[in-house]
């Protein structure tokens, strides 16, 4: 009987070894396979609970990590891994609140782990306190210059404010240790156009966009594309144009960039079109009036002209009214 005992124990070690191979490799739909394999035998193993919540999340299913997460704090009230799971689980379910009230019982219980005070710089940011979620990425980078998922984070939060050159910085330290991070690399090709290393931006951006593993991200096709427009390549700025619109249909920006390259590469009409359905689609920004504005009266189109110039007017009203408050 003891040796049929040590035996299944030494079976299950190389399974788990199996699987954290797996894991280690992404290829986390393998990988969550095996670790429910093995939790059939041991349902409360709160290791193997994480590992399948972090698969979970590594696919973009976050209510089944969520669940995995919490089977694990179930199975070990006090896991620190657990309480920064479903905070990350929770966040990326658009849940901010839920996820702060999640990470502050891992702090009463270990205030200095680094995963839990990372996890609530991250928090803290979704919950739109800035300046303390950068202040607490600024604090772990500097005691662990080797943190690749911080200097990330960090790198985030500023590429999101707009600090395109911090942002740039912090996102090379982190690849610098972590290569295999897609989202860094798409990040940090924007940053690059955006500060004006266009050269290497432009290679970057275009690496990126032609390998199908690369989730179709917003900001780096259309900054790719106002790059291709800037430098007055109008069919390959055109073409890459309708490529985001195929993928974000109903996105203004991405109408207004195929409008501008629809009139870059002469097509009047057409721009027109595009023109209409970006403002349609944000009515309350200027920045499509002020395009169709400028087609209207291409096309000699007066009556339409004017009513978006008395739109654009009373928008510029609007704002000076506001702004002398």
């Amino acid at each position: 009987m003891l040796a049929v005992m040590l035996l299944s124990l030494a079976l299950a070690a190389v399974d788990r070894t199996a699987a954290d191979r797996l894991y280690q490799h992404r290829q986390y739909r393998e990988a969550a396979d095996q670790y429910r394999k093995l939790l059939d035998v041991n349902p409360r193993d709160a290791s193997l609970l994480v590992r399948l919540g972090h698969c979970a999340q590594q696919l973009g299913q976050f209510q089944d990590a969520e669940t995995a997460f919490r089977r694990a704090l179930d199975a070990a009230p006090d896991s620190l891994p657990a309480l920064v799971g479903i905070s990350e689980a929770l966040l990326a379910q658009g849940r901010p609140e839920d996820a702060r009230q999640s990470i502050s019982v891992g702090l009463r219980l270990n205030p200095d782990d680094r995963d839990v005070r990372r996890a609530l710089a991250h928090t803290l940011e979704a919950n739109h306190q800035v300046f303390e979620a950068e202040s607490i990425f600024q604090k772990l980078t500097s005691s662990d210059a080797k943190d690749s998922e911080s200097w990330f984070l960090l790198g985030e939060l500023q590429y999101r404010g707009g600090y395109y050159r911090a942002a740039e910085e912090s996102l090379a330290k982190s690849l610098a240790i972590q290569p295999a991070n897609r989202r860094a690399e798409t990040y940090r090709a924007v940053c690059l156009v955006k500060t004006g290393r266009i050269d290497e931006g432009e290679a970057q951006s275009k690496r990126l966009i032609q390998d199908p593993a690369t989730p179709k991200d917003l900001d780096l096709w259309l900054t790719y594309v106002e790059l291709l427009y800037d430098s007055n390549r109008a069919a390959e700025a055109l073409r890459t144009a309708n490529q985001v619109v195929g993928f974000a249909p109903n996105h203004p920006i991405a109408r207004y960039w195929l409008a501008k390259t629809l009139l870059q590469a002469g097509q009047l009409a057409e721009a027109s079109s595009e023109a209409e359905r970006a403002v349609s689609a944000a009515p309350q920004l200027p920045f499509a009036r002020v395009l169709l504005l400028q087609i209207y009266r291409r096309q000699g189109r007066s009556s339409d002209a004017k009513r978006q110039a008395d739109w654009l007017r009373e928008y510029d009203d609007r704002r000076a009214r506001h702004d002398a408050r």
